[in-house]
């Protein structure tokens, strides 16, 4: 399919004027983890591999 045809299709958020979600109790964790480069790889599909710089 075209890339024209794709974005003429998109669909659209009309107004963002919402109430906001309120989650009583809730606690979100966020962590981050640095791995060595040699050992990223695994962890993603093979057609990232070489996004990668080393």
């Amino acid at each position: 399919m075209p890339l024209e045809q794709l974005v003429s299709e998109l669909p659209t958020i009309p107004i963002w004027d919402i109430e906001p979600v309120d989650l009583d109790g809730v606690e979100i964790l966020q962590a981050q983890f640095e791995l060595a480069a040699t050992n990223v790889e695994r962890f993603l599909p093979p057609a990232l591999h070489p996004t990668i710089p080393l």
